[in-house]
């Protein structure tokens, strides 16, 4: 009989159920070695610190209040723990769980050097595994946008969180600054708890009147594909989140990011991504929409970016990791 090897992930959709939903089909068809499966159900979930005649190796992004039996156990951690945990919902208590984990977790798992410095665990075997998007990365024909009367730029944010949605006004501070030649576009699309105080504060009347603001309120995969595609440059702020998909999946669609100066970054993108203050935000904002050999520059080095992520590699990792682990 072939090993089983399970994924443990939230019940909400998104992240990082998506990535674990990708690397569980990725895995089973690339290495059947073993079997692997996704879960997503807190009734399984609760049912595994009990009784486990499933599975022999358990990766989970939810913390454990301890061991699940007969079998190795895996805690991967996704997120900055101590901004999350509180007391006043499950999540934010499983979240006081994460470093208590790492006594019983035969590896800890990360998907960035940041949050591996971020935890300062002293388990003796960590490891980082990048994430990956399960996006095809499409090289599009490189068009300037010099020779464009309309450009689209475009904003997916996180409105659940307090603290995830409110970079959305980092980003309005800087388009306060900005006073293009041309007509923008710019879609900024989210939902959730904080989308409707978020877009109240968003005042485009102190925006330039080239700066058209168009409010989306719902989105799904395909969405996201078709406007990603439409975008010319994909803005995006925060000083909470640890390594959002979407970023990947932005430039693995052959579209250029601009980035605030979030030390998250540095450990993932090139630094011409990242701008270190609002002036320099724009600057580079107006250089990718009227300098064509800017823009063309700019597009090397977003090939170069993308090689870290690429899918067979990290897919071959995550075996490699199995192998030696079960």
């Amino acid at each position: 009989m072939r090993k089983k090897v399970v994924f443990i992930t939230s019940v909400w959709e998104w992240w990082p159920k998506t990535l674990y939903r990708d690397l569980v089909n990725l895995l089973n068809e690339k290495y059947p070695e073993y079997e692997y499966s996704l879960v997503s159900s807190a009734k399984e979930w609760i049912k595994l610190h009990f009784l486990n005649n499933k599975y022999d190796l358990i990766i989970s992004s939810i913390p454990f209040f301890w061991k699940p039996p007969k079998c190795d156990y895996i805690i991967q951690q996704h997120w900055l723990y101590k901004n999350d945990r509180w007391f006043t919902s499950i999540p934010k208590l499983l979240a006081w769980f994460y470093p208590y984990n790492t006594f019983f977790s035969k590896i800890v798992l990360y998907p960035s050097e940041f949050l591996k410095k971020y935890y300062n665990s002293k388990h003796r075997n960590q490891k980082v595994i990048l994430n990956f998007s399960s996006f095809p990365i499409i090289k599009n024909e490189i068009k300037s946008l010099e020779n464009k009367n309309e450009i689209n730029l475009l904003t997916i944010f996180r409105a659940d969180i307090y603290n995830k949605a409110r970079w959305i006004l980092d980003l309005y501070e800087k388009l306060k600054l900005f006073k293009p030649n041309k007509k923008i576009n710019y879609k900024v699309a989210w939902f959730w708890k904080y989308y409707e105080e978020m877009k109240k504060s968003f005042d485009s009347s102190k925006l330039d009147k080239n700066i058209n603001i168009k409010w989306i309120g719902w989105l799904d995969k395909d969405w996201v594909i078709e406007e990603v595609n439409k975008c010319d440059i994909f803005l995006y702020s925060t000083f909470y989140e640890t390594f959002w998909i979407i970023l990947l999946e932005v430039l693995s669609l052959w579209k250029p990011i601009l980035l605030n100066n979030y030390e998250s970054y540095y450990w993932l993108y090139d630094e011409e991504f990242i701008s270190k203050d609002n002036k320099e935000f724009i600057n580079k904002l107006s250089k990718l929409i009227n300098n064509d050999e800017y823009y063309n520059q700019y597009f090397s080095k977003v090939s170069k970016n993308l090689e870290r992520f690429d899918k067979n590699t990290i897919i071959n990792e995550w075996y490699q990791l199995i192998k030696e682990q079960i």
